[in-house]
Formats: C-alpha cells, structure tokens, sequence
C-alpha cells in the first residue's frame, strides 16, 4: 500500500496577536493582505504573519477594523494604555525600574519583579537610555502584565 499525503489546508482568520520578541504579528488571509499594507505592516516570511512593532499602528488597525480578531489580554492592553502610548513613557520607565527593585528572583515572595520570561528583556530595557517604538512597545507589555505591583504609578 502506498502512502497517501494528506494536505491540510488551513484557514487563516484575521487575528492580531503580541509576541514580546517579535511585537504585534496580524493573521490575514492573501486577499487582505492591503489592510496590513497600508497600516505599516511588513510580511514576516518566518511566523507567515504581518509585522509592526509599533503601538500607535496596532492601534489604528484595530479600532478601523471590526474583523480582526484580538484576545481578552490584547484588548485589556489596549484599554490600558488607550490611544496614545507616548504620554505614559515616563510612568512605563518608572514602573520597570520599580518592579526590578521589588524582583527577588522568587527567593522569598512569589508574584514580585520581573517573571523568567521577561527578566532578561525588562533589564536591558533599564539599562537602555533612549527607547525607540519597539522598546516602547516591549516595556509596555511587560508593565502591563506587571501592573499589579504598580498600581499606584498609573492611577490618574
């Protein structure tokens, strides 16, 4: 008997997701590929997904369209920090630098500092003096999941 290759066609929803490496990745089916064009995506060949590591464009593409797909977390984010990321940059850089002085790498309390997944990433970001989109977007991430220990940074 010989074997017989069973294709899996696969179909792609519009869905917009974060990864902490890569930034905000967009699903689309070929025949959308315009919407992610012109909102400045660009088509990352490895994860078969579009590409921007810019929260403002994120933003925009999903308040503009009601297809796409996001998670509660995403959505929460999003609600988080509202339309504009670039007037709470002080408050972010502030709340990092409070969460690695709280971080005692789990030794005596549990749920302080920074968890083994964004550790490495959150003290680079201290370290760093400027910030582009990108780290922008990182640190913001991170302080949201974190934003428990920093509550009181963010209330308005």
């Amino acid at each position: 008997m010989s074997k017989v290759k069973v294709l899996r066609i696969r179909k792609i929803q519009n869905t917009l997701k974060f990864s902490i490496k890569n930034g905000f990745l967009l699903y689309l089916p070929y025949e959308k590929r315009n919407i992610a064009k012109e909102n400045g995506f660009k088509f990352l060949k490895s994860k078969k997904a579009w590409q921007v590591q810019n929260y403002i464009n994120a933003y925009k593409i999903i308040n503009s369209n009601q297809d796409i797909q996001i998670s509660i977390q995403l959505k929460n984010f999003f609600n988080f920090y509202g339309e504009n990321i670039w007037k709470n940059v002080k408050k972010i850089r502030h709340a990092l630098i409070k969460i690695r002085e709280k971080c005692d790498y789990a030794q005596l309390e549990d749920n302080r500092g920074f968890s083994q997944a964004d550790k490495k990433i959150g003290r680079e970001l201290i370290l760093k003096p400027k910030w582009d989109n990108f780290d922008i977007l990182r640190a913001a991430w991170i302080v949201y999941l974190h934003r428990r220990q920093v509550k009181e940074i963010f209330r308005d």
